[in-house]
């Protein structure tokens, strides 16, 4: 009787201790099927700042935001080149009102889609379009029959924010014996000091440095204080541009995607000469499904069997579970030996039955 209730109460304990490892498992389920409370959304972060840099830095510069609108004029020209008068008799129409192709009924529809073609600096070219609506008319008009450019007329000579190719500064000198890509400054000497355009420029200048572009290069974008800025592509696109477990570096006028290089040394058959070997992996940690550096602080997404906690993909529930399921096993084995020799309740049986 007694060694079957002291089997009973072991059987118990041990029971016990299943049902209480069993309840925490489903609690932890439960808990990491929810997102952590009050954790900081480290994609939302990146691509919030993303969209501030972007607001504030893609602007062109004046004179190229007038080529933009030029550019835009153009295509809606060759667009209406072979338009006639709708409706009624066209002949008619174009013997009493002049041909389509000089008619101001052309001039209105290639201004109702001016600037709609265009990709960047888009306001920023309508609202040239509408400052300089009578210059263009007056143009078109009268200046366009003389065969004179509209960017020569507006962009040159009215708004004086352009110059004619071979000449540099804000006087759009000619600079001697330079006819390429060329800029110049005259700080100290009569004679223009002529040099090569800043990188970031596509094609002329207007003065030295990034602010004297009067078009940025790809891969750069207008600063009203900088001028031609390089775009940080790792952190301005809306999107990842490195491809698989990469992360993306920033370079000037473009953007790489690396993988780690680890190097390691072994010895040649023949000599005892350390050769250095290079092995490629992928720079992203274990943790992350994609990133922008190394570790799993860096990660755009967590990797399958991982949560962000604290902005570090980790496997924190499956730690959690696991140092219970440690000490649920430390518990049960102290139990089976402490059992052997006899436990709280066997004493407290001996005690009940004297």
């Amino acid at each position: 009787m007694k060694y079957g209730f002291s089997r009973f109460m072991h059987t118990c304990r041990i029971n016990t201790f299943t049902a209480l490892y069993l309840s925490t498992c489903v609690f932890l389920v439960l808990v990491s099927a929810t997102d952590p409370p009050n954790l900081p959304d480290l994609d939302s972060d990146i691509l919030n700042r993303a969209q501030k840099i972007k607001s504030d830095s893609q602007k062109l510069g004046p004179c190229q935001v007038c080529k933009s609108l030029i550019s835009s004029f153009e295509a809606g020209a060759t667009a209406t080149a072979r338009g006639k008068f709708e409706g009624g008799d066209a002949s008619w129409e174009e013997s009493r009102l002049g041909s389509y192709n000089d008619s101001e009924l052309r001039l209105i529809e290639i201004q109702e889609s001016l600037c709609e073609d265009l990709k960047t600096g888009k306001e920023q070219c309508q609202y040239l379009a509408e400052e300089q609506e009578s210059e263009i008319e007056f143009w078109w008009k009268n200046i366009r029959p003389k065969d004179v450019k509209l960017f020569d007329f507006l962009c040159i000579e009215r708004m004086q924010v352009c110059c004619p190719p071979g000449t540099f500064g804000q006087s759009c000198a000619p600079c001697p014996g330079h006819p390429d890509n060329i800029s110049g400054e005259n700080e100290t000497t009569n004679i223009p000091d002529c040099q090569a355009c800043h990188s970031s420029c596509s094609g002329h200048c207007r003065d030295k440095g990034p602010k004297g572009c009067e078009v940025c290069k790809e891969g750069y974008l207008w600063d009203n204080d900088y001028g031609c800025m390089d775009i940080d592509e790792c952190v301005e696109l809306n999107h990842n541009p490195c491809k698989g477990n990469t992360f993306c570096v920033n370079t000037e006028g473009s953007h790489e995607c690396f993988r780690k290089l680890i190097t390691s040394f072994f010895l040649c058959p023949q000599t005892t000469t350390k050769q250095r070997k290079s092995i490629v992996r992928s720079e992203c940690d274990k943790a992350c499904n994609g990133c922008n550096g190394d570790g799993p602080d860096l990660c755009y997404k967590c990797a399958d069997g991982y949560t962000k906690k604290e902005n570090i993909c980790n496997i924190y529930v499956a730690s959690v579970i696991g140092l219970f399921v440690a000490l649920y096993i430390a518990v049960a084995e102290y139990t089976v030996r402490t059992s052997d020799k006899g436990s709280f309740y066997d004493d407290i049986l001996k005690s009940v039955s004297g």
